[in-house]
């Protein structure tokens, strides 16, 4: 499995990022340049990052599966009123779900992706946008 399917992606990672999310991972989207007109994101690996002349504002941590699944929260009374419980699965086919559900089936919320990071991340952006969980600290 290539290390882009093992991120979640750029637009995910970065409203991560505006919603707050601690900028620690493995690997970064980084904002590079190639020529005089030409940028571009690219992943890179987080040890060619620390170099003080670097603009941390280039870089958005692109959190890994197991990154992501640490953010979750890890107790019930860290979940918002009604939330029961927090799913990720694999499906046949390759295909990945997260999904809270909630003790009204009407507020049950589920994404699908084929990058389970991608499923996790639009989890946690939904969670912290409704004030359904504690800020990842």
């Amino acid at each position: 499995m290539r290390i882009d399917e093992q991120v979640c992606a750029l637009a995910l990672a970065n409203k991560l990022k505006e919603l707050g999310v601690k900028q620690e991972s493995i690997f970064y989207w980084h904002y590079s340049v190639y020529t005089k007109e030409d940028f571009k994101w690219e992943l890179q690996f987080s040890l060619n990052l620390h170099k003080p002349f670097l603009n941390p504002d280039n870089f958005i941590s692109a959190f890994t599966v197991a990154e992501l699944i640490n953010l979750l929260p890890q107790e019930n009374e860290r979940i918002g009123f009604g939330l029961e419980l927090l799913n990720v699965a694999k499906l046949r086919g390759n295909k990945y779900y997260a999904a809270c559900n909630s003790i009204e089936p009407s507020r049950d919320e589920i994404w699908w992706d084929n990058n389970i990071a991608n499923a996790i991340a639009a989890m946690l952006i939904y969670l912290i946008e409704n004030k359904l969980m504690e800020m990842p600290k």
